[in-house]
């Protein structure tokens, strides 16, 4: 994995604390609710490094549902450091070809996930909706019933920092709902909270391993590393689902931070820190 590049292309995040939107409890939201699928289920996430770098959070929930019985698909358009907008531009073909696809019983697919730039997230909400609305409105043509989930960013400071990582944090929930609230059987796909969750020690969790942060690493961009990877994908199913997956022996995982190592086929006892907290905390 190509990965030096993007470490060198990120810039830092400009923050706009000067917010008017109010935060909503996200256990006060009104669940989606997803289409009757006939035969395989296919799920759309769209995202940067977020979504894919380290670890691939397509790929480990495509292999978590395919573990529990389930026939599904996990589509991805990926591009690093990129925004919605800029992600749909730089890969028009792909896109393009996979909001054409259609189904018989009307919706291709049927879970849509949308990862937005950090900094468009914290700093510019009119373009993060935006963004938001406009990708919803290509995907849904052929999907008009699918569930959207707007995926709420991590907070992108150190754990370390405290304050200015609940700050943060405060200000990515807040916006994913307000984005959340303007579109159709839509629902926040609460990764940020769960992430912060992990790192304050719920269920006996250390988040640190050796000394080493076990969830994040990065030098400019902090991204998934394997416990985080998994405490996501557990919840994801969790949220899609509505029940909490078997565990797997094994799920793809990263081999190391490298930039020769590879995603591969891991034991979760051996490579994951915790595996008993974090599907704790995934299922809480």
């Amino acid at each position: 994995m190509k990965k030096t590049l993007l470490l060198c292309l990120c810039a830092a995040l400009t923050l706009s604390c000067n917010s008017t939107l109010s935060s909503t409890d996200k256990n006060q939201s009104t669940q989606p609710i997803p289409p009757d699928t006939k035969g395989k289920t296919r799920i759309l996430m769209i995202g940067n490094s977020h979504t894919e770098f380290y670890v691939s959070l397509p790929d480990m929930l495509e292999s978590l549902c395919a573990a529990n019985g389930h026939d599904v698909t996990v589509d991805r358009v990926i591009d690093m450091g990129a925004s919605l907008n800029e992600i749909i531009k730089a890969n028009a073909d792909n896109a393009d070809r996979l909001f054409a696809f259609t189904d018989a019983d009307g919706n291709y697919y049927d879970y849509i996930i949308l990862q937005e730039k950090t900094s468009v997230v914290l700093s510019d909400p009119e373009t993060y909706l935006e963004n938001c609305r406009h990708i919803t409105a290509m995907v849904r043509k052929n999907s008009p019933k699918a569930v959207l989930y707007i995926y709420e960013v991590m907070s992108p400071v150190p754990y370390l920092d405290k304050e200015r990582f609940k700050e943060t944090l405060k200000l990515s929930h807040d916006r994913a709902s307000m984005v959340t609230r303007s579109l159709n059987n839509a629902g926040v796909l609460h990764i940020g909270d769960k992430i912060a969750e992990a790192y304050a020690g719920k269920n006996g969790y250390q988040y640190t391993v050796g000394g080493n942060d076990a969830l994040r690493f990065g030098d400019n961009t902090l991204h998934m590393l394997n416990d985080a990877g998994y405490l996501s994908t557990i919840y994801t199913y969790k949220t899609l689902f509505g029940r909490m997956p078997a565990i797997p022996k094994q799920l793809p995982l990263c081999s190391g931070t490298g930039d020769e190592d590879e995603i591969e086929l891991h034991e979760v006892d051996k490579v994951i820190s915790n595996p008993g907290a974090l599907t704790k905390i995934a299922e809480d």
